[in-house]
C-alpha cells in the first residue's frame, strides 16, 4: 500500500536534495539574462537647444522683456508638443524617411525640457534608431522655430545646437529582472522536480 507523503517527508526531500533548485536557479537566472540581453534594443535620445528671445530687444525694456518671455515658457512646452507643431513635424518626417508611425506616437517620443528662470528649451527626442532620432530633434527645433510667430509676434527662437551623432546618449542594459525572473522560474522548477522524486520515492517505499 502506498505511504501518504507528509509534509515532513517533503521537508526531508528538500534539504536532501537541495542542490537541484539552486542548480536550477542560476541556470534559468543566466539562461533569461542571456536571452534578454540578446534581444535588448538600445534607446537612443538626440538632443537639440533652442532659446527664446524678443525680436526687438530695448535695453531700457529688457528686464520686463525677459520676465515676459519666461512666463510664456510653459506655453512653449506645451506648443512644441501640440498637434499644430507635430502634425508639420510628422509630415515633413514623412517626406525623407519610409517609417509610418502616427502624430501620437511621435509625441511620445518627444519630450521638451527647461529650468526654471531660463530661456533655454532643450528638445529631447528619442527613439529605437540613432538617426530617427536625431533627425526628429532637429525637425522639431526648426518648425518651432518658424512657428512661434502663431502664439507670439514678438518672440523669435534661435537654435544653440543642433542634435549630432556624438552627443546621442544610449540607454543601458539592465539584467536585473531578467535575472531574477529566470532565477525564480529555476528555483520553483526546482521544487516541482523534487516533489516528484519524493511521490516516487513514496512509491518505491
Amino acid at each position: 500500500m502506498e505511504k501518504r507523503l507528509t509534509l515532513g517527508d517533503l521537508l526531508k526531500i528538500i534539504l536532501r536534495f537541495w542542490y537541484i533548485p539552486l542548480v536550477l536557479l542560476i541556470i534559468g537566472g543566466f539562461l533569461s539574462r542571456t536571452y534578454a540581453q540578446k534581444k535588448y534594443e538600445p534607446i537612443y535620445t538626440a538632443k537639440s537647444t533652442v532659446i527664446v528671445k524678443q525680436k526687438h530687444a530695448s535695453s531700457n525694456h529688457l528686464e520686463q522683456q525677459i520676465s515676459g518671455e519666461l512666463q510664456l515658457m510653459p506655453t512653449y512646452q506645451d506648443f512644441i508638443s501640440s498637434d499644430k507643431v507635430m502634425e508639420k513635424v510628422h509630415k515633413q518626417l514623412k517626406k525623407s524617411t519610409s517609417r509610418s508611425e502616427s502624430v501620437t506616437e511621435l509625441q511620445k517620443k518627444v519630450a521638451v525640457i527647461t529650468k526654471t528662470n531660463s530661456l533655454i528649451l532643450n528638445i529631447q527626442s528619442s527613439d529605437r534608431s540613432k538617426s530617427s532620432a536625431i533627425k526628429q530633434a532637429n525637425i522639431v527645433a526648426q518648425v518651432f522655430k518658424k512657428q512661434i510667430h502663431t502664439i507670439s509676434s514678438t518672440s523669435q527662437v534661435r537654435v544653440i545646437s543642433k542634435a549630432k551623432s556624438k552627443s546621442v546618449t544610449t540607454s543601458g542594459f539592465s539584467g536585473k529582472n531578467p535575472l531574477l525572473y529566470g532565477a525564480i522560474v529555476g528555483a520553483v522548477l526546482g521544487i516541482f522536480i523534487e516533489f516528484i522524486i519524493g511521490v516516487l520515492i513514496n512509491r518505491k517505499d
